[in-house]
């Protein structure tokens, strides 16, 4: 489709070794600074000098990182001296897009650009520099050419914003700066050879930056309308009733706990204050009476016919057990031990509970969750 297109040229000079670096460059960062050489509807001119840590570019005069001369140089920094040019005009881009298995369409990559007529095209994979001077020449010569779309001032602002009096420190262990990314090689250092291709992409970044805030839609006033103060907000009335429901259940319920608890305060004999002590000490077991009342109260709201099948005649246990006979008292395993342990069971199996014998279950290091009940 038609659309808007630029070319970015720029040459960088070999590079030398300046003193008085700002102290953004001793602690790392890279210094960029721009000044406007001219600039007009159709193209402008940038010089940058960009200072860079020592310890961090490649001089490919010399292939090695610079030599300080003389060595007590005051703040030594690596500065290059580029100049860019940048063109806009219309022209028409071809994209092509993949789709993979589930259907989904995977990022655009440009095919092919050309200008209106199709008399200057760059395919992908042919030679670039080629394309742009056909097209510098284009947009230069032919009326069709023009930047009749007027990205030129979006692209210059972008480009001069990010371009002028910076400085980018490097992130994630680098020793560069990500805007000036691709002015590096593998090794992780600068090189004064890829510079030019460095701030091409800078600059290319703050183009396609720019252009994506472009739209070719029309434009026109509209109305906003804002409020500025205080006030009052509103709430429905339905939504104050359910609020308030459901704070008076919540206070009645607690209510019941806590003269439930109250209630229970018996002796420290009686069952009740030993589930209300358990339920203090230990969440979980509060959850676990919890759950029991509500399966009392569930079987208690069961219609008739519906009992709680544990709730068997003796006739049926019999018919189930036999005439087994069985009694409460202390397990024979644990006669011979200092505490004995009461529990049902078959007869002859089961002694006789002495008044002067001490009783419990578990001893609590072997279960915390029952210290109360291993008390005389």
């Amino acid at each position: 489709g038609e659309g808007p297109v630029f070319v970015v040229k720029a040459l960088c000079n070999d590079g030398q070794v300046i003193a008085n670096a700002s102290d953004a460059v001793a602690n790392g960062a890279t210094d960029v600074s721009t000044v406007v050489i001219s600039a007009d509807e159709r193209l402008f001119m940038l010089s940058t000098l960009i200072v860079m840590p020592i310890d961090s570019v490649i001089d490919d005069v010399t292939g090695d990182i610079p030599e300080v001369d003389p060595p007590d140089l005051p703040s030594p920094g690596f500065a290059q001296q580029c100049t860019t040019v940048a063109w806009a005009g219309a022209g028409v881009v071809t994209y092509s897009y993949t789709s993979d298995q589930w259907g989904q369409i995977g990022g655009g990559q440009v095919v092919a650009v050309s200008n209106q007529n199709q008399s200057v095209t760059l395919v992908q994979g042919k030679s670039a520099s080629e394309f742009s001077n056909n097209f510098v020449n284009y947009v230069s010569d032919s009326a069709v050419g023009f930047d009749s779309y007027g990205v030129m001032p979006l692209i210059a602002e972008a480009t001069i914003t990010s371009l002028q009096n910076g400085s980018y420190y490097p992130s994630q262990g680098a020793t560069f700066c990500n805007l000036l990314s691709w002015a590096t090689y593998p090794d992780g250092y600068y090189h004064s050879s890829a510079m030019n291709r460095g701030i091409l992409v800078a600059v290319g970044t703050a183009a396609h930056f720019s252009l994506r805030q472009f739209n070719t839609s029309q434009v026109g006033p509209c109305m906003y309308y804002g409020l500025n103060g205080s006030g009052m907000l509103q709430i429905p009335e339905i939504a104050v009733i359910a609020a308030s429901i459901g704070s008076g259940v919540a206070l009645t319920v607690k209510l019941f706990e806590i003269l439930w608890w109250a209630m229970m305060a018996l002796p420290p004999t009686a069952p009740g204050y030993r589930r209300a002590v358990r339920s203090l000490r230990h969440p979980l077991r509060f959850a676990l009476d919890t759950a029991e009342m509500l399966r009392k109260l569930v079987i208690r709201s069961t219609a008739a016919g519906e009992a709680d099948p544990c709730d068997s005649s003796l006739r049926a246990t019999l018919g189930v057990f036999g005439n087994l006979r069985v009694q409460f008292g202390e397990d024979n395993d644990t006669v011979d031990a200092d505490e004995g342990h009461l529990r049902i069971g078959e007869f002859g199996k089961i002694a006789a509970i002495r008044a002067d014998r001490k009783y419990g279950s578990l001893p609590p290091p072997l279960n915390p969750e029952l210290d109360d009940l291993t008390e005389p």
